[in-house]
């Protein structure tokens, strides 16, 4: 069965595949390739947490299997979860450390991370280990971490001219302020691969910032990466801009919609931009960004401020210096900027979302409520609306909390999480059972093998005293996240309604060691003394 899975696996053939290896787990529970081999279907379907957990299992199973802590990590950096995915590149090459692919997969994941000196470690390991990457790794972190004379040495030591190497040294002359030179290393790379997308956007910048003639090709953007034609938009909104071109201005940087968490034009039409914004501001704006988008920061906010020095309170350049102070972990100055850029674009829905955020990571949650209700004026988003429903919620203010729970159903009825979160509402509470079970039925219907949801699903059961039916979705909501401390509580409740008192300890004991703040940790205090 295993080695017919194998063979549907390599014809692509997945659903045969998948039958394959879940036959030979039926037949053998300890065989362990088929739990990799279901690891690896399960991500090429696109269901990563199944993924996850059949990786989790062969390892548990052997803890030494490398093809698992591989998918495990191949997973992880497709989720965006990188530090869990340089976890797992760390075990194998403590298992195995002549990995090569492991440990140049490990360079680039830890520049992604931002783990820079680390990635220094990793790059000068790669080098006396004689491998191909090692320079390009090294000159990365070491630009990144502001050496820019250090990264320029590594880079002219290459073995080999290549456009990857080209692309950092344009960078590292960007740094240093030499952006005729940085022009000439772009168009290099440029000479030697016409689709280097990274290149393409620098030598647009840099054209605009120089004053050289920049042409936009509209149907270009469609030869490069669609994932990062946001970052080409805006840069081309502000040349528009430049040009007085407030139409177009004004479309490109709406095309730019989530290029960083939470960035939109809403709020500020295009007869607003012409009065808000001068056009002397934006060849700064555009490089900041730039320098913004590859983690540049002091080179950014170098940027920014020649841009604000022209146009104090430009809700754009306001923005983006936040942007970075956020990045850097300084929210109080991050939100001084963000009051900025409201003084003239009151209505801006990023600024108004982002103050709206800082207050409620800062533990202020009543002085997040008006820029988020401010928000919502301008834009009905769907994770402002979820999130004022748990700020209520959690302030046991439960009507306001349903309120924006059924506004999200209403404008965004395939959204999974506003059907849960509701549902929950009235389970937690035991009330409203009937309809809780209908939304919560409809979220698993949106989103089949959510933990939360199964969550959900028992924890009204529980109340119905279907103790049985609860065990069952309690289960699965383990299965799928089994580290989950308001889970485990749950579980641990079940198992005290059913009589079953060691499972119940141990499921509230294991609740209260992984976490010190769940909800529903007071009553599981309660029961564990029980």
């Amino acid at each position: 069965w295993n080695i017919m899975g194998r063979i549907y696996f390599d014809r692509e053939e997945y659903q045969s595949a998948l039958a394959g290896f879940q036959r030979t787990i039926e037949l053998e529970p300890n065989f362990l390739p088929a739990y990799s081999n279901l690891g690896a279907v399960f991500f090429l379907l696109g269901n990563h947490a199944q993924s996850i957990d059949y990786f989790q299992r062969a390892i548990r199973l052997n803890p030494f299997v490398l093809s698992a802590h591989y998918g495990l990590a191949t997973v992880y950096e497709v989720l965006g979860r990188n530090l869990l995915a340089i976890k797992e590149l760390e075990i194998i090459l403590g298992l195995k450390p002549n990995n090569p692919s492991a440990r140049q997969k490990l360079g680039e994941l830890q520049l992604k991370a931002g783990k820079y000196q680390d990635a220094l470690a990793t790059g000068q390991e790669m080098l006396k280990r004689k491998m191909i990457k090692s320079h390009e790794i090294l000159g990365h972190a070491a630009l990144n971490m502001g050496n820019v004379k250090e990264a320029i040495d590594y880079l002219g030591k290459a073995p080999a001219e290549s456009p990857a190497i080209d692309y950092l040294l344009g960078y590292c002359f960007m740094a240093e302020g030499n952006y005729e030179k940085a022009l000439v290393y772009m168009e290099r790379v440029l000479e030697q691969d016409k689709t280097h997308f990274g290149a393409h956007l620098a030598q647009i910048t840099l054209r605009f910032y120089l004053g050289n003639t920049v042409t936009l090709d509209q149907d270009s953007e469609n030869e490069w990466d669609k994932s990062l034609n946001k970052l080409l938009n805006f840069i081309a909104g502000s040349i528009f801009a430049a040009e007085r071109n407030w139409e177009d201005a004004h479309t490109r940087w709406q095309a730019a919609e989530g290029l960083v968490r939470g960035f939109s034009l809403h709020g500020i039409d295009k007869n607003s931009l012409s009065r808000v914004l001068n056009k002397d501001e934006l060849k700064y704006l555009n490089l900041g960004v730039l320098f913004y988008y590859k983690n540049l920061n002091d080179n950014a906010l170098s940027q920014f401020g020649k841009a604000l020095s022209i146009n104090r309170d430009s809700p754009l350049s306001n923005y983006w210096a936040a942007q970075v102070y956020l990045k850097k972990g300084d929210r109080v100055k991050a939100a001084e900027f963000l009051e900025n850029a409201l003084k003239k674009s009151p209505g801006f829905f990023s600024a108004l979302n982002t103050m709206g955020e800082i207050n409620f990571l800062m533990g202020e949650p009543k002085r997040a409520v008006p820029y988020y209700t401010r928000a919502l004026t301008v834009k009905k988003d769907a994770g402002i609306l979820i999130k004022l429903g748990a700020i209520f919620e959690n302030l046991k203010e439960y009507k306001k909390a349903e309120k924006y729970y059924q506004e999200a159903i209403r404008f965004y009825p395939d959204l999974f999480a506003a059907y849960n979160q509701l549902a929950w509402l009235y389970a937690k509470r035991g009330i409203e059972l009937n309809k809780a079970m209908l939304l919560a039925k409809k979220a698993d219907e949106l989103q089949p093998g959510n933990s939360s949801i199964n969550d959900t699903i028992g924890w009204i059961y529980y109340h119905e005293r279907n103790y049985h039916k609860a065990l069952e979705f309690a289960t699965k909501a383990n299965k799928i996240r089994p580290k989950n401390s308001t889970i485990l509580y749950h579980l641990g409740a079940v198992y005290q309604a059913l009589g079953n008192k060691s499972s119940a300890k141990e499921n509230l004991e294991n609740a209260l060691k992984l976490s010190k703040d769940f909800e529903g940790i007071d009553e599981a205090r309660k029961l564990l003394k029980k």
